[in-house]
């Protein structure tokens, strides 16, 4: 199989997707936001919150993206993020964390499909197109081992001072070196539609209508973007997971029991990182064995959901130990599948609107996400996770596959 080059900024694309995940608050934040006193409702709603401050963004930001500038746009999205982290260790109180959250929120939206572009644009420059599933699940597994550095070393700033909220401020460092990378980029990759006009509502609304003309975007929503609002509204429930399963798991007498708790987190994350990373790379490869994208996706969704059945009747019979292992699954299959998916975005859209039609996918993950965060958290809260999760699941599988049904008849028209 012929391979792309891996120049410097290949390297750099790396890099950014490394410091990015060093997001040492991940694998503790729900862990921090029940110390903190809240519920999980409160949890839930803290995270409809987020996504639905992303959606709202999401479109606007991304077309500000393809139209002023992407490099100012990314600048802009870390340092809302770095404010977000002062909040979030300095907040006691709900509306404090709810403030964190929004602004973490700006963050994201400004960030979400524009380093995407960016990284298509350059392909499109190399002439290196067609290796863009291939080229951006590389990418990804960087970013999945930045990810995995951050498991361990989050877990031993947890270990050393016993406090969930220090790796808020420790994340700022990482976040201000990724400023200065993207600083670094081509300049050619800030490319805008509109250079010296600065921005209109004409300019949004002309780079939004190629989105939103090809039906097969809406298909490539369904079984995308859904899935992934999916996958956010559970993913963290792996915490308490953790946590529970730390009881049977005790790593050593020596430590307490907050200890053996930091240990456990960042160990399973650790693995499930590693894991993750070499999922993304294995994608492209999976992706080519089914007869269809289509049917990719499908299949894969539904794996997903029912691995998440797994975890929800694990649970359920109170074994945490053993629902670790297909919650890990889980997340080796969203990372498998996220490589072919943003691929089939690009194809159907054109390069110039790429970070605002990245940005609708992302925002169809945050209205499932927006939706499903709330619904978990009181299901959550009055039957368990693991109920929460079986429940949720079954309504996604349904939705699946009277999704998959409709897409199979217009395809035989």
């Amino acid at each position: 199989m012929e391979k792309f080059k891996k120049d410097v900024q290949y390297y750099k694309f790396c890099a950014y997707g490394f410091l990015k995940s060093l997001q040492f608050f991940e694998i503790f934040i729900i862990l921090f936001l029940r110390e903190r006193g809240l519920s999980f409702t409160d949890i839930g709603i803290l995270y409809a919150i987020r996504e639905t401050c992303v959606w709202l963004l999401e479109i606007p930001t991304g077309a500000l993206a393809d139209i002023i500038g992407r490099k100012k746009t990314m600048i802009l999205s870390f340092s809302a993020y770095i404010i977000s982290f002062v909040i979030f260790y300095l907040g006691y109180h709900f509306y404090i964390l709810a403030v964190a959250m929004v602004i973490y929120a700006i963050g994201d939206s400004l960030r979400s499909g524009t380093h995407k572009a960016m990284i298509f644009d350059y392909l499109k420059h190399e002439n290196m197109l067609q290796f863009k599933t291939q080229y951006y699940g590389y990418t990804r597994s960087a970013s999945k081992f930045g990810s995995a550095f951050s498991a361990l070393f989050a877990a031993f700033v947890v270990f050393i001072t016993s406090d969930y909220g220090t790796v808020f401020l420790v994340t700022i460092i990482p976040y201000l070196l990724n400023i200065l990378l993207i600083i670094s980029y081509p300049k050619y990759l800030d490319k805008s539609s509109v250079h010296e006009k600065g921005f209109s509502l004409k300019d949004y609304t002309d780079t939004l209508k190629p989105v939103l003309k090809d039906n097969r975007v809406y298909a490539a929503f369904g079984m995308i973007s859904v899935f992934d609002g999916f996958f956010k509204s559970i993913k963290d429930y792996i915490q308490p997971i953790i946590k529970a399963a730390a009881v049977t798991l005790v790593i050593s007498t020596a430590f307490n029991k907050n200890q053996n708790e930091a240990v456990t987190v960042g160990v399973v994350y650790f693995v499930l990182f590693i894991l993750t990373a070499y999922s993304s790379r294995m994608g492209s490869t999976v992706a080519q064995s089914f007869k269809s994208e289509r049917f990719y996706l499908f299949i894969t969704a539904i794996s997903g959901a029912l691995l998440a059945v797994f975890t929800g009747a694990a649970l359920i019979l109170r074994m945490p130990v053993v629902s670790i292992i297909p919650f890990i699954l889980i997340y080796m299959l969203q990372n498998m599948r996220r490589p072919s998916g943003v691929s089939l975005f690009a194809d159907l859209t054109d390069s110039s609107v790429l970070a605002t039609a990245l940005s609708a996918d992302a925002l169809v993950q945050s209205i499932s996400a927006s939706v499903l965060a709330i619904v978990t958290g009181v299901l959550a809260d009055r039957w368990g996770i693991g109920v929460a999760i079986i429940v949720l699941s079954a309504i996604m599988i349904l939705f699946w596959s009277v999704l998959n049904g409709i897409l199979i008849k217009k395809e035989s028209k």
